[in-house]
Parts: C-alpha cells; structure tokens; sequence
C-alpha cells in the first residue's frame, strides 16, 4: 500500500503524531507510536473502560490508598542461632557422608581366595585345605581357613621387547601385624608348566598372553605361581621397564649409594646404563637401569637379585620417611595406571594405604633357596632346594591357617642324586626334558638340606652336573 506525506497533529495530551494518507485517503499513524496509555484507574485517554484480561471483569478506578509503613520484626538471637546452628550441623552430615563414601569407594580391600587343595594322582589326598564346616555351629556356614588381615600376592618386572620377566617376587603383606615378606625368585628357576619353549619361570606371563584381544590369562597365571608355593593368591602385579621409570618419577626420585660403578649400552634396546660409584639421587631412568643391570656383576642374575632388593629396600625406607608429605592416591593412581594387575583401583588405593603403616624394620627381603648354577643340557637353570623352600613358605609366606605340604606343591626340581622330579607326581607337559626323563615325586624327595644356606651366603653350592 502506498503512503503519501502528512502533516502533524497534536492530540489532547499535547504530543504531537505524524499523520500519513493512503491511497483511500485514510490517515495512519507513525507505526512508531507506542501503545494507548493505560491509566492506572483501568479506563483509556478517552475515559473508556478497559478490559483487563480475557474474561476478566472491567476494574473500577477507585481513589489511591495510603501507604502504610509496617515496623520489622526483629528476630530474636535464639531463633538466629538455632538456624545457624541447624545449617551447621547438616553441613557437617553431608560432608561426613560423603567422606565415608569417598573412604568407602577410594579404599577398599580385596575380597580374599579360598584354598582348593591340588589335584593328585600317585601320591596320598592332602587334607581339605578348603573352608571346613563350622563344628560349634552348623547353620553358621564354613570357617575361613585364611588368616585374618593377610594377603598373598606377587610382582613380576617386565620385559616390554621380549615379553619375559626378569624380576619375580613373592609377597605376603600381614596388614594386622603390619609386616611384609619378599622373597625373590631368579628368573632361570625350573618350573613345571605345559610348554616346550621354556620351563623358565620367566616364561609364564607372557605365555598367558592372547594376542588376539591383546589380555592376559590373569587366573591361569596365578594357577602358575600357586604350583610353587602350594597356596592361592589374592592378586598379582605386573610393571614393565616404562612403568617402573614414572613411578619413580612420581615419588621424586630415589637417593642411593652404589658399591660399584655401572656402565652397560645396547642400542638394539634403546638401553643406557651409566651409574656411577658412591651415593647419588636416582631418577626414574636411572634407576631402571640400576635394577637391570646384570652382566657387570660375576654372579649374573643372582648379583642382580640382590641389588634389586637393597634399591627397593632404600626407595621403601624414604617412602616411610616422608609420608607425611607425599600424596599417597597420586602415587596409587600413577601405578594403577602404568602397571597390568588384577586389582581395582579403589583396592591399590587400600593397599597403598596400608603399605604407609609399614615400618622399614618390618620388610623382610628373602632369596629363594636354590642350585643357582644348575644347567640343563647346557641351559643356564635354577633348581628349588624344596624342603629348605618349604620351611621359608611356612614361616614367612603362608597366609592359611594350616601348614603347607610338600605334596601342594608341584615344583620341578632335582633330587640329590640328580634326576628331575615333580613334587606332586603330576608332570605337566611332557615326561621328558632336554634328555632327562622326569620322575614322579613321592612325599619325602631327597633333597640335599645341607647345601642350601651355603649357597645362598656364597658358600660351596652342590650343583649336580
């Protein structure tokens, strides 16, 4: 529609609105204008009444009432610190809630395995092990036979190029007696596993490993360890070389005095060795290789072995000295994060936790008593002295509440004159190995007690040949 200038007009208000005409010669005003004034008495500037609403009855003006100013009333201090106090209070309950559910879900410890005893064939049944029947009360259920508060578990130290386990060691930790046990296992020692490619107990781990789904075997893998020492365990742990260097890292490193100087390079395996002799602050990398480092020393893996426990000795004996000011859940979670293990995150934050209530006097490391310059068909192997390794199983290891025998064992050893036997009679695998024939065990093997802690202390070592 097409518009035509106006002129302005002045309505009865005095304001003045431009007029514009159409083509019918109808005026309109500047869409601008804004709405009809509405007075507060409800009727328009014409004196109209005006609808409130749809629906609504028309409203009658009616004169301004007078404004009347009401006193506050002041709130007496009672009233204030009872609210006060009430706020508080459920303050306080929230936060307690929530920090039970923060302890309940960060710290919690793992539920406990049951001992099924080893199946046996030639050798007689040994005595359930399992949870027995409550005698006192049979509607109560089966007795536990662990130990309260005691867990079995094991470390293995990985290889990420080559997939084995250089570093094996079986802990039991006593969180009521707050003790922990470490004994170390060279990586050579015989086993009784199923595979031909190795009977070295370095091997396991990474035979359990699907390469398909790329996971691990955990319960095949701690049926493996079990045939060593005759009981179940609760979990195991698993770091590779990558792992160790940042957990190292995330404590800060480690302040250590190396009795000799140690320098070893391979490039195939991006490895650098470069200790130097007397006392030095070691960072991750260069604490890996103060644990790998084996060729420098004439004992091999045995001199190796125990340079391992005395590092883990001191980074354990200045964790315990600062732990006060260290972050134990950071140091959890970049473990959790960085190793394989069986374990939930809210149980390595437990075990963590109990760890710090450790004192240094109480972590006890251990070798594993054997023939450690045995060979097989000329193999560098080590051999269990069993009976000796039985007793250190029992007083140090055992978290049941009954002895462990020799026949719950199913460990791969020779007997004095030399022949390689199995303990339990049940050989896993074939009967034959690298040309000796394997005998079944019976429950007193000759084993030679008395040659034992020589070897261990460096004595005369009766290695058969």
């Amino acid at each position: 529609m097409k518009l035509y200038g106006g002129y302005k007009k002045k309505n009865n208000d005095g304001e003045t609105n431009k007029v514009s005409y159409d083509t019918s010669g109808k005026s309109r005003q500047d869409p601008r204008r804004a709405q009809p004034y509405r007075a507060e008495s409800g009727r328009t500037q014409s004196g109209r009444a005006q609808p409130s609403g749809r629906g609504e009855p028309r409203r009658v003006a009616s004169a301004a009432s007078p404004v009347i100013k009401r006193t506050k009333k002041r709130k007496s201090a009672g009233r204030t610190a009872l609210r006060v106090g009430i706020v508080i209070v459920s303050f306080c309950a929230v936060v307690a809630a929530a920090g039970f559910l923060l302890v309940k879900y960060y710290f919690n410890p793992p539920e406990m395995q049951t001992f099924a005893p080893p199946s046996v064939t030639d050798v007689d049944t040994p005595p359930n092990f399992g949870a027995t029947p409550n005698e006192t009360d049979p509607t109560a259920g089966p007795v536990s036979n662990r130990l309260p508060g005691v867990y079995s578990f094991f470390v293995l130290g990985r290889d990420r190029v080559s997939g084995l386990t250089d570093a094996v060691m079986i802990c039991t930790l006593d969180t009521v007696s707050n003790k922990l046990e470490i004994v170390n296992i060279p990586r050579d020692t015989l086993t009784n596993n199923s595979w031909a490619s190795s009977h070295k107990i370095n091997s396991i781990y990474n035979h359990y490993y699907n390469k398909s789904t790329k996971t691990f075997d955990d319960e095949a893998i701690k049926k493996e360890f079990q045939k060593l020492t005759g009981y179940p365990f609760d979990f195991y742990i698993s770091v590779d070389l990558e792992a160790f260097v940042k957990i190292i890292d995330s404590v800060g490193g480690v302040d250590y005095t190396s009795d000799k100087a140690l320098y070893y390079k391979d490039p195939e395996q991006n490895l650098l060795i470069d200790i130097k002799k007397g006392a030095q602050h070691l960072d991750g990398t260069a604490a890996m290789g103060l644990v790998r480092a084996r060729k420098m020393y004439s004992s091999g893996d045995i001199g190796r072995v125990k340079v391992q426990q005395d590092f883990l000795k001191t980074l354990a004996s200045q964790l315990l000295a600062k732990k006060n000011k260290i972050n134990i859940l950071d140091i959890a979670s970049v473990a959790f994060n960085n190793v394989h293990t069986d374990l939930k995150l809210d149980e390595v934050n437990w075990f963590a936790k109990e760890m710090m209530k450790l004192d240094i006097d109480n972590i006890h490391f251990t070798m594993i008593p054997e023939r450690y310059n045995d060979a097989i068909n000329g193999s560098s192997h080590c051999t269990i002295y069993v009976m000796e390794w039985l007793d250190i199983i029992n007083k140090k290891l055992n978290p049941l509440t009954s002895p462990i025998e020799i026949t719950y064992l199913s460990v791969l050893t020779r007997d004095k004159s030399g022949q390689l036997y199995v303990t339990d009679g049940n050989i896993a695998g074939s009967s034959s190995l690298s040309g000796y024939t394997i005998k079944k065990g019976t429950q007193t093997p000759a084993v030679a007690p008395d040659s034992v802690m020589e070897g261990i202390e460096g004595g005369t070592d009766k290695t058969p040949k």
